[in-house]
């Protein structure tokens, strides 16, 4: 359950006027704390529900180091332990990035929402090493059929293998950067899920890098078949530790989880 609905009992006993002071004071005070722990670094998911997920990415600040497979270009590095992918065509930057799944309750459409974005400065930083682009090798020097494809009458030496070209591409003009973004509506199992992109890294045509270190963001949940989760929900036992591992909600969505066929 999201933030907005955590208190509906306690709202019904104090007056709403006396409720708004406490909230304010609890606020003042836990933000004038001295030495405040600040968030884990990482992805917290804070808040799940059958109405949506909150989840928060603190992302903390990096380090340019030598790409070792591409000489002349840097490299980003983040604080070891700290498990992200990337986000990269070939021959476009590589950008540390983090995507998860999320479980969908039957019927529901995801809608995103960012709350907080938190930047930290904007930095010109030296080319970024860029995700290698894959390009076929052959042996010209094979000799024999049996090393030789034949393709249209024509003469093919033998595949080896291919290389990885670490060199920029052009880039195209693009929109605004998007922190964080809904991708794909699938199924794994019989469980549907949307996969969550968060981007902390936004680095421009003219280089010059932006860290989004604090992102928040809530994925609500719409349009709940209300008729289908009301159905007996049967759990798949045997997959029970593969959707675990793969979706962050998993504790709310094996409840609603549909009859598995045998």
């Amino acid at each position: 359950m999201l933030p907005s609905s955590r208190f509906p009992a306690l709202a019904r006993r104090v007056p709403l006027l006396l409720l708004l002071a406490l909230l304010a004071c609890f606020v003042a005070l836990s933000g004038g704390q001295a030495g405040a722990q600040p968030p884990a670094p990482g992805l917290t998911l804070l808040a799940s529900g059958l109405d949506g997920v909150l989840l928060e990415l603190n992302t903390p600040d990096y380090t340019l180091s030598p790409s070792v497979q591409a000489p002349g270009f840097q490299r980003i590095t983040l604080p070891q332990g700290l498990e992200y992918g990337e986000v990269a065509e070939p021959g476009q930057p590589r950008l540390p990035a983090k995507t998860v799944l999320v479980a969908l309750p039957p019927g529901a459409t995801p809608v995103l929402q960012v709350q907080i974005d938190e930047t930290g400065p904007r930095r010109r930083v030296p080319a970024i090493e860029p995700a290698p682009l894959e390009v076929p090798q052959f042996d010209a020097a094979a000799d024999g059929q049996d090393a030789e494809i034949m393709a249209g009458g024509q003469a093919l030496h033998s595949y080896t293998g291919t290389a990885q070209i670490y060199t920029l591409a052009p880039v195209a003009p693009a929109g605004p950067h998007q922190a964080a973004t809904l991708g794909e509506i699938g199924y794994l199992r019989d469980q549907r899920y949307v996969r969550v992109h968060l981007q902390p890294f936004e680095l421009t045509p003219a280089g010059e890098l932006t860290l989004h270190r604090r992102l928040r963001v809530a994925i609500a949940f719409t349009a709940v078949d209300a008729a289908a989760l009301a159905a007996p929900a049967r759990p798949d036992p045997y997959f029970a530790s593969t959707l675990a591992g793969a979706f962050i909600n998993f504790a709310e969505a094996r409840s609603w989880q549909p009859a598995v066929a045998p």
